[in-house]
């Protein structure tokens, strides 16, 4: 098992183009009714994760990947 840590910091490659995302600072961050939502983009081809409602959630969230199946 991961250490639970590690998923929350570590950042994976944007996984269309390869490169290092970024992570929306606070006061970039969407509002909404639930609170400021956060999330992480790839500046190099723009794809963003989907938003969460702190940091180590939208990490998380960007790190988890579908696996992808052979048709």
């Amino acid at each position: 098992m991961a250490d639970n840590s590690e998923l929350m910091t570590d950042l994976k490659p944007c996984p269309f183009c390869g490169a290092i995302p970024n992570r929306v600072p606070q006061n970039s961050s969407i509002p909404s009714s639930a609170g400021w939502q956060q999330f992480v983009w790839c500046e190099n081809c723009r794809c963003e994760g989907p938003l969460r409602l702190n940091d180590a959630a939208a990490i998380a969230a960007w790190n988890r990947r579908t696996p992808v199946t052979a048709e």
